[in-house]
């Protein structure tokens, strides 16, 4: 069994993660501020094999990456595309700050653990290494300074490049007036919150024609933990779900899920940032081919997921 630290352990993705593992039997120290997710209380925060750490981990000294078998380095700003487009400065800088803080602790007081960075699949556009955001660019330099670690100082990695992880989890950004703020969070909760409200004209970020590659949050986890149980180390892995689609043909599935026999209404195209990637499609040969994995689940299982999640936290 690993004993794990999982930074940014409490957020979507990691929350996930964290519930495979300790389902399995592994221990885990989630440290995490707790600023996004705050308010979700997670089934597993009773495990006797969990410790929670409220901190930002800019904050927690290196000592306390101690004794470690694996280290996942979740934590960051990130959101959709206007918060992206909105806090390109602030992304980049808290972003390094926390990457950097982590590596060096884990280099001084965990030097033969497994560091593990999430990347993005932002990296690319249009399937070239060639971001177009300041948050692609700043994970991209991210799979760089952990590449460079391993090779001047021996810590091991993984890169974990998630495309568009969705599910159960992920929530809708409320404003200041508590009004939602529509792509600030990513846009599969942002077209179930519209459908659900029955939104005329139904807003599209964009010309609706960007394509996506949508990966289940829960297929994430599992090709994580089968890294960690497989002793993968110093190599990276793309991970996405086996359907590609337009952001228009999205919204009208997700309308679909949630009003089978009410039609579409009209689409209102809204100007998108300049920093929009127009095509955004994985493959995930590799994963499959060095550790057996696949993605199980479909963009219809996504969207009800999706579904469920918000009609649960939220009172319409």
């Amino acid at each position: 069994m690993a004993k794990v630290l999982a930074i940014g352990g409490a957020g979507f993705i990691g929350s996930h993660i964290v519930r495979s593992l300790l389902g399995l039997g592994h221990t885990v120290t989630v440290v995490d501020d707790f600023s996004r997710y705050g308010y979700l209380s997670y089934d597993f925060y009773a495990s006797e094999r969990l410790t929670l750490v409220k901190k930002d981990v800019r904050d927690l000294p290196a000592g306390k990456f101690t004794g470690y078998d694996c280290i996942l380095c979740l934590a960051a700003r990130a959101g959709g595309v206007r918060y992206l487009d909105t806090n390109a400065f602030s992304v980049m800088k808290d972003n390094t700050e926390i990457l950097l803080h982590a590596i060096n602790s884990a280099h001084t007081s965990s030097p033969h653990a497994v560091f593990y960075f999430f990347s993005s699949s932002m990296v690319y556009d249009g399937g070239r290494m060639a971001p177009s955001t300041s948050y692609g660019l700043q994970k991209l330099y991210g799979e760089f300074l952990v590449k460079s670690s391993y090779a001047q100082q021996g810590l091991s990695y993984v890169i974990v490049r998630p495309f568009n992880a969705v599910g159960a989890g992920e929530m809708v950004v409320p404003g200041s007036d508590g009004k939602v703020e529509y792509g600030m969070s990513h846009v599969l909760p942002d077209f179930v919150y519209k459908a659900i409200l029955r939104q005329t004209p139904f807003e599209i970020l964009g010309d609706g024609d960007q394509v996506r590659t949508f990966t289940h949050v829960d297929d994430i986890a599992d090709a994580v933990v089968l890294m960690i149980e497989q002793g993968t180390k110093n190599d990276d892995f793309d991970l996405c779900g086996k359907e590609h689609l337009t952001i228009g043909s999205l919204a009208r599935r997700v309308w679909k899920s949630v009003h089978a026999d009410i039609e579409f209404p009209i689409q209102l195209y809204i100007p998108a940032p300049a920093t929009d990637v127009r095509s955004m499609q994985g493959t995930y040969e590799k994963a499959r081919e060095k550790l057996g994995w696949e993605p199980r689940r479909t963009i219809d299982d996504m969207i009800a997921d999706t579904i469920g999640f918000i009609r649960k936290h939220i009172k319409f």
